[in-house]
């Protein structure tokens, strides 16, 4: 839901859900759902 209101930056959005790393987020993100959290806000928003 954060990703697809569009007011926060992915980095943003990282941090809040407790990662350290925004690269380790991407990789867990593309993972779970076959997108980067970019992929994922542009196709969904």
């Amino acid at each position: 839901k954060m990703l697809q209101s569009g007011s926060r930056s992915i980095l943003e959005i990282c941090l809040d859900c407790g990662f350290e790393s925004p690269s380790y987020f991407v990789k867990l993100f593309k993972k779970e759902t076959g997108f980067t959290p970019a992929e994922y806000r542009k196709r969904f928003h």
